[in-house]
């Protein structure tokens, strides 16, 4: 019997990273259709929905299922989150500080003169990475599978994990709620990077009307 032919989803996911390396990774996860389900902005000030208040607890408690994972700067915006996770050795205590809410604050207060626009673009990363078929060596369907789940400790399998208990949770507030399937990831490589984003993602607010997922 002739094996199903999985779907060719495109990924522009960094190839050959070990996406459950220790490391900090900056994420951006949008609605369905950039929907404001999460609230609105109203004096440069995020103010949360009931939808929004959900993405805000279920962020926040993302350590609390991943013993190694510390939270960074923050923000719950009206169509998406913005995020700095970070995977830490197994041995390690995440010990983040949660500051003003919507955001935690790694390294105390940052007094931003405007928007810093984080180094470098963000890349789009898929949950999904398929791998191609081949005529000449076909995989078999189980390891096909096995290819397109995302590994434990991951973090597409974290990220997913919140969108899902997200999405439980906002159906009960409205049926429509959703998340585009894609959201994106920035590997951070040094502390100037981690500066950048951090102001980057606590001015968000501020530049609502310039933001590029607006």
């Amino acid at each position: 019997m002739r094996s199903p032919k999985l779907p060719n989803r495109k990924t522009i996911r960094l190839q050959g990273y070990d996406y459950r390396s220790e490391g900090l990774y900056f994420i951006t996860i949008c609605t369905k259709n950039r929907e404001c389900f999460f609230g609105k902005i109203q004096k440069e000030k995020m103010e949360l929905s009931e939808i929004g208040e959900i993405a805000y607890k279920f962020w926040v408690e993302i350590p609390n299922h991943n013993s190694n994972i510390k939270l960074h700067a923050f923000q719950i915006m009206p169509n998406h989150t913005h995020g700095i996770i970070e995977i830490l050795n197994k041995s390690s205590t995440a010990d983040a500080c949660i500051g003003p809410k919507g955001s935690i604050n790694p390294k105390g207060s940052i007094n931003p003169k405007g928007s810093i626009d984080p180094k470098g673009d963000i890349n789009s990363m898929e949950i999904l990475d398929p791998s191609k078929e081949s005529s000449h060596s076909p995989m078999p369907i189980n390891k096909k599978m096995a290819a397109l789940t995302p590994k434990a400790g991951s973090i597409s399998r974290i990220i997913g994990s919140y969108k899902s208990a997200v999405t439980k949770h906002a159906r009960f507030c409205n049926s429509n709620f959703g998340w585009q399937y894609k959201f994106h990831d920035k590997i951070i490589q040094d502390d100037r990077a981690l500066e950048n984003i951090s102001r980057y993602i606590i001015n968000n607010p501020k530049n609502w009307n310039k933001d590029k997922f607006k």
